[in-house]
């Protein structure tokens, strides 16, 4: 039984769950380190190695979808699909829809639409492809670090975060709030986030929005910029002006200085283990605390660092 992952964070969590004997087809993030070094990059490999195509190749002018297609012309009875559309960008959904449609309709194979809207449904998700792939115990293993990690900072960041207004933004111009379980996992730390409809990954709005609700913390996480482009953006938060300046500087967090920045490429809007790392980022955050507090040092930039570092920018 074969396994096409159609997603990066997908592709990911094939790895973490130990199934790269199964995988026929990944899509990867460039610089991915959880797919095997001898895995195939541009054409079908002995059938031993999947072939890994980076999202960022595939959404090139021009890119070459034949060995994917290819590819596909193969696959069996009893294999499966997964794929999502959430947290990519539209041009990265039309190259994964132009993937599915080369999936001949007569075979019965399992093609499944990932959505998670909570954590929960994650690490379900997790479990229901491990049961299906004979790796039960590793997705429970996965599972349990995960709610324990989560049970642990909770617990000792609590008060720090409690009834707290977090505000987590997947692109700063124009502002879209991050959404399904970025919503769910921000509440689960017990910090309040925006009543927004959670079937949507992300929704946007304006600065009335972020006025109204009053956000103690900002995280800024541009979907698909890395650390180093992300922390740029510092320049156009100062350069609002006008109705846009006077709502945010109206906000908690401009008047507290709680204002912080990450990267959204890679780790940040995960599906797959990596999920501990943002619950890392939030959790710091939402608590005031410095990036290597309790994630790697240089995770993220808080804005008063900015500030005085902005010379080197």
């Amino acid at each position: 039984m074969a396994l096409y992952t159609l997603h990066p964070s997908l592709s990911a969590l094939a790895s973490n769950l130990e199934l790269l004997e199964h995988l026929k087809l990944a899509i990867i993030e460039s610089g991915s380190d959880l797919i095997p070094p001898n895995a195939s990059k541009d054409s079908i490999s002995d059938g031993q190695t999947p072939l890994c195509l980076a999202i960022e190749t595939l959404i090139s002018p021009g890119s070459d979808l034949k060995p994917v297609q290819k590819l596909l012309s193969s696959i069996s009875e009893g294999d499966s699909v997964l794929y999502s559309e959430h947290f990519l960008t539209q041009k990265a959904c039309l190259v994964v829809e132009s993937i599915l449609a080369a999936i001949p309709e007569s075979l019965p194979i399992k093609t499944v639409k990932v959505a998670p809207k909570t954590v929960s449904e994650i690490l379900e998700l997790w479990e229901s492809v491990g049961k299906e792939f004979s790796k039960t115990n590793r997705a429970r293993d996965l599972r349990q670090r995960v709610e324990a990690q989560l049970l642990d900072w909770t617990s000792n960041f609590y008060a720090r975060i409690r009834g707290k207004r977090v505000l987590v933004l997947s692109s700063f111009s124009p502002l879209v709030v991050a959404g399904s379980w970025i919503l769910d996992l921000t509440r689960r730390i017990g910090a309040l986030a925006p009543e927004l409809d959670a079937e949507s990954d992300q929704t946007v709005i304006d600065w009335n929005f972020v006025r109204s609700f009053d956000p103690h913390t900002i995280l800024i996480a541009p979907l698909g910029y890395t650390l180093e482009q992300s922390k740029k953006v510092f320049f156009e938060l100062e350069k609002l002006s006008g109705t846009e300046k006077e709502a945010y500087q109206s906000t908690t967090a401009a008047k507290r200085g709680e204002v912080y920045f990450a990267g959204g490429a890679g780790n940040f809007y995960a599906m797959d283990y990596k999920i501990i790392k943002t619950l890392g980022v939030i959790v710091s955050a939402s608590a005031g605390f410095e990036s290597g507090y309790i994630t790697e040092r240089d995770t993220f930039y808080k804005l008063r660092y900015l500030e005085l570092q902005r010379h080197k920018i």
